[in-house]
């Protein structure tokens, strides 16, 4: 296999090792989430729909 070629493959392969890094960020980042949400369900630190809609339009009236 002639140099052009292997460093070709070599820097695909880089491109793929990067990316497989920010996949792997994404989905930590993403679980780390999904455990705080999941902990403020529990300790029901949440609002329903319609409190969040009496919200919504609070921000609206102030505008």
């Amino acid at each position: 296999m002639g140099d052009v070629k292997l460093d070709s493959i070599k820097g695909m392969l880089s491109v793929f090792s990067k990316n497989e890094d920010v996949v792997t960020d994404n989905v930590d980042q993403y679980n780390k989430e999904l455990q705080e949400a999941e902990k403020d369900y529990e300790q029901e630190e949440y609002i329903d729909h319609d409190e969040f809609m009496k919200q919504i339009k609070a921000w609206y009236i102030r505008e």
